[in-house]
């Protein structure tokens, strides 16, 4: 065989051999830094503290100081904002709509630090969301049950509205009905929320959370929010399951929508 063409077989596959070697070896980098990046170890938290004596003011700014806001950077030209807060088993809830676009997550805490986050567990008909996130810098807050909440009872709603800068934002309003569709009790409220609430707690007046954000109608006189007795049952069923699920297109984040329609509920 003529060695010019001999000498060039062999240094086609070298150059192939090199080729395969440095294809697995990125692509064996880029596990172990996926590995490295879904590695957040969860812990138990404390929790929070609820007041002895009703005191709004009070609350609303102990639960503040204990809540993030939540960034799911999807492109360069699309960020989804909402809010969460911690149970105390560690993981931040919020809703799944604000995570289940896939994207880089980190959470802001009101000091304006921020830590990493990602989706542990997540559920779109519940739309609710379990995240991991690093050195949490926080307390959980104590969730309590609706049972003897009552039609007319004040609550509170708290969360980074509308992406506003600064500290989250409080709105007041009252307990205007319970509601149920597919097992999910939703508490329905005419405290206002807008686009960002998403995932923010509903409080009463010692800072006990009675439920999670989810929806609101298109001029925020209208919201719903998760009881926290569904809460807790989806909270354990996340931890125990968890499997997370993406949406590939743009889910709405106002109105009564995905969720309602999900759950077949009718306005």
């Amino acid at each position: 065989m003529n060695k010019k063409l001999l000498f060039g077989i062999v240094s086609i596959i070298v150059l192939l051999i090199g080729g395969i070697f440095v294809y697995f070896k990125l692509n064996e980098d880029k596990n172990d830094d996926k590995e490295k990046e879904i590695n957040i170890e969860v812990s138990a938290l404390e929790v929070l503290s609820p007041l002895e004596v009703e005191d709004s003011a009070k609350a609303s700014k102990q639960v503040k100081e204990n809540i993030v806001k939540i960034i799911n950077k999807i492109d360069d030209k699309n960020t989804i904002y909402g809010t969460g807060f911690f149970d105390k088993s560690g993981y931040l809830v919020t809703n799944s709509h604000v995570v289940d676009l896939e994207g880089e997550i980190t959470v802001q805490y009101s000091d304006g630090s921020v830590s990493k986050a990602i989706i542990y567990s997540n559920d779109t008909l519940s739309d609710l969301a379990l995240l991991s996130v690093e050195d949490v810098k926080v307390k959980a807050l104590p969730i309590v049950s609706t049972m003897n909440l009552e039609v007319t009872n004040e609550l509170y709603s708290i969360g980074y509205q509308l992406n506003l800068e600064g500290e989250a934002s409080v709105t007041k309003g009252i307990l205007s009905a319970k509601r149920v569709a597919s097992g999910i009790e939703f508490l329905q409220t005419d405290a206002a929320v807008n686009s960002g609430g998403s995932g923010g707690p509903v409080i009463n007046a010692k800072g006990e959370v009675l439920g999670i954000i989810s929806l609101a109608n298109e001029n925020a006189t209208l919201s719903f929010a998760i009881s926290s007795d569904t809460l807790l049952l989806y909270i354990d069923k996340l931890i125990k399951n968890s499997e997370v699920k993406y949406v590939t297109e743009k889910r709405e984040t106002n109105a009564l929508s995905s969720v309602l329609k999900e759950v077949n509920y009718k306005e």
